[in-house]
């Protein structure tokens, strides 16, 4: 072998004696290793090991007091290759290539950092790095640990100790936890350590930024308490959170599109919000993915003891559906979501049964209560009944029962002629039953204004013939209870319900914007306003043109658009 390619392939291996170099102990053609023949057998890693070994020789040189901790980080790496990625595997080459990459962005942090001459930077740096190994090599993480006297590194120690059952020194850390934590107040609400890793959760959320590997969240789901929000403010990035290697934790890609396409019905909460509760959802959120990827068996467990079970772990419940009642929009985007959650929820009961060795029963009802965690704020809608009669065609009671039966047709937050939309064939019994067909939503929004929205003829003509209000218009913006319109600097804004900044509107701006040509001519044949400007100063016609809150009416032919041009002239 040249020497050449004996440098390529040379492993980052360094002696373990004080003031040891980083040069490499061995070449290719004597490797026993079945992790450093892989590395031999690939140039792209030789590459990779040869460069990962002069940065921890640089890192080593200015690391000063903390050169034997580097070592330790080195030895547990190169041990930990293997189990990272298993050499059975058909994709071996491509996952230690990963590893090595993420390994030498890592390093280059730390050598950043060594370089900086800043104990504390270089001792976080540390620090972080032992906490990747409290599962893998639990004897190397102690011993460094050891060497960190910050509020952090005990209580990754007092994980490791407790772990191994050696209560009497995790009780010593605590106790100075307890004086020295970032989060002390914590503690008020817990009970005294007493041996268990639950009674030690508050304490690893009280040091502050402590990181736990998932592999110990797997072994030990109580630890997923220490991870959860508990202040509901920015402080809450401060809690401990964890380390999960996307290859030893993956999840079916469906799961990341179904998230997407959800969280676009969320109240706009994780791109609007700012401040407290923005970093709450967030942390939900994480917290959720954990759950999700990590320990969903004991998530099953832990959400079926709960009494009364909730009916939403039920399999025909599907997120969103409270939420459907609410309104028309929310009706039809519920309806085109449905199918991606079905699909999803197969996608991750078939990865449960493989990953977790769960039976279909058991990886359907897994996947359908982990995907869940992700939308608890769809559980909360509260549902009236004549809402749902009106949504579902098959609803029990039906909707001519509940009328023979005088019930109230008033409903919150919407109007039940706006509900109607819906279901078109709703709006005949519910007029004749005394809907009030000017009623407005918090708003200010009509049902009239509804049907132009949603481009329903039937239900403009319906609601015109029953008296509907024209010329009515929606509440101004700063009329509105909840409301926290976009801030023009930077498109943030509160956490309120809503979010409108063009309020004022008629029924022919949002006919306008969505509807067809006769939607259209009828209202203003029936007398709507075409000058009428909404809170922004924005006709009709600004509508029509997509130079209002909205884009341009899509539904229009270009004849059609030139008619309506005309029409809403004044």
């Amino acid at each position: 072998m040249s020497l050449v390619k004996q440098l390529l392939c040379t492993a980052a291996v360094i002696a373990l004696t004080a003031g040891a170099s980083a040069a490499p102990s061995f070449d290719c053609s004597k490797a026993t290793d079945p992790v450093d023949k892989l590395v031999c057998s690939d140039a792209t890693l030789g590459d990779a090991d040869k460069a990962m070994s002069e940065q921890y020789a640089k890192l080593i040189a200015a690391a000063g007091p903390q050169k034997s901790n580097v070592i330790l980080l080195q030895r547990a790496w190169l041990k930990h290759r293997s189990d990272a990625c298993k050499l059975e595997a058909a994709d071996a080459l491509a996952c230690l290539r990963d590893l090595y990459k993420h390994q030498r962005i890592e390093l280059t942090g730390g050598v950043v950092r060594a370089e900086d001459k800043s104990h504390d930077a270089l001792s976080e740096w540390i620090r972080e790095n032992a906490f990747t190994f409290m599962a893998s090599e639990p004897r190397t993480a102690e011993k460094i640990l050891r060497t960190d006297s910050s509020p952090q590194a005990k209580a990754g120690l007092a994980l490791v100790l407790a772990i191994g059952g050696n209560k009497a020194e995790v009780g010593k850390l605590v106790a100075d936890i307890a004086a020295n934590g970032e989060n002390k107040e914590l503690l008020e609400y817990s009970k005294h350590y007493d041996g268990s890793l639950a009674s030690l959760t508050p304490y690893l959320q009280a040091a502050g930024e402590v990181q736990i590997p998932c592999a110990l969240i797997e072994r030990h789901p109580e630890l997923i308490n220490a991870i959860h929000p508990w202040f509901g403010s920015n402080r809450d990035n401060f809690l401990p959170t964890a380390i999960c290697p996307v290859r030893a934790y993956p999840e079916p890609a469906s799961v990341a599109r179904l998230e997407k396409a959800i969280s676009a019905y969320d109240g706009d909460a994780f791109d609007r919000c700012t401040g407290s509760l923005r970093n709450m959802y967030f942390r939900q959120d994480y917290v959720s993915s954990l759950l999700r990827r990590v320990i969903p068996r004991w998530q099953v467990e832990q959400t079926l003891a709960q009494k009364p079970v909730q009916d939403w772990t039920k399999l025909d419940i599907t997120p969103l559906q409270r939420w459907s009642y609410l309104g028309p929009w929310n009706r039809a985007e519920y309806l085109k979501i449905r199918e991606q959650f079905i699909a999803t929820r197969k996608d991750l009961a078939d990865f449960y049964q493989q990953r977790f060795a769960m039976t279909p029963d058991e990886a359907l009802q897994a996947a359908h209560i982990a995907l869940w965690a992700d939308y608890y704020w769809t559980r909360s809608a509260t549902v009236e009944p004549l809402a749902v009669t009106i949504m579902e065609k098959d609803a029990k009671p039906s909707l001519d029962e509940m009328l023979a039966a005088h019930t109230s047709t008033d409903t919150k937050p919407e109007p039940v002629l706006s509900l109607a939309i819906a279901r078109p064939e709703t709006i005949a019994p519910l007029l004749a039953a005394g809907a009030n067909v000017n009623a407005a939503n918090p708003f200010g929004k009509t049902p009239l204004m509804t049907a132009a929205q949603f481009n329903n003829l039937e239900a403009v003509r319906a609601f015109l013939a029953a008296g509907a209000k024209v010329n009515a218009i929606s509440l101004a913006p700063e009329t509105i209870e909840d409301n926290s319109p976009r801030k023009p600097d930077d498109n943030s804004g509160g956490c309120e319900q809503y979010a409108i900044s063009n309020g004022s509107r008629t029924a022919l701006m949002y006919a306008a914007a969505n509807a067809s040509l006769e939607i259209i001519a009828t209202l203003v044949k029936a007398g709507a306003d075409v000058a009428k400007r909404d809170s922004q100063g924005k006709s009709a016609l600004d509508y029509l043109s997509g130079r209002g809150p909205v884009p341009k009416n899509p539904v229009l032919s270009a004849a059609d658009f030139d008619k309506a041009k005309r029409l809403l002239t004044p």
